[in-house]
C-alpha cells in the first residue's frame, strides 16, 4: 500500500534482508521510501512516497527476527531510477516533489 502525506502505514517484516535494511535506516534518519507499481513490476515503479518510521519494536518469533513498525507517508517523488542490491533490496534515485 502507498502511503499519502499524514496516513500511517503499519507493518511487520520477517525477511533477513529487509530486517537488516530497517535497522540500518533506525540508525540514520528513520526514512525510507514506499514506491509504487501497478503491474506487480517494481522496476516499472514511476513514483512514490516517503515514509518516517515513528514506532518500532524488534521481536524473536520462532527462531526468526521479526520488526514491527509504524512509519507515517511524507512525500511523494519521481523515480528516476531503480536498482537492485545484492540482497534483493530496491535503490530508487528520485526527484522529490510532485509525482
Amino acid at each position: 500500500a502507498l502511503p499519502i502525506s499524514g496516513q500511517t502505514l503499519p507493518l511487520q517484516l520477517f525477511r533477513p534482508q529487509e530486517v537488516s535494511m530497517v535497522r540500518n535506516v533506525i540508525q540514520r534518519d528513520r526514512t525510507f521510501a514506499v514506491l509504487a507499481y501497478s503491474n506487480g513490476r517494481e522496476v516499472d515503479a514511476q513514483f512514490g512516497t516517503t515514509a518516517e518510521i515513528y514506532a518500532y519494536r524488534e521481536e524473536h518469533e520462532f527462531g526468526i527476527d521479526t520488526v514491527k513498525l509504524k512509519a507515517v507517508g511524507r512525500q511523494r517523488f519521481k523515480v528516476m531510477e531503480i536498482r537492485t542490491q545484492a540482497d534483493g533490496i530496491k535503490q530508487a534515485k528520485m526527484q522529490i516533489g510532485r509525482a
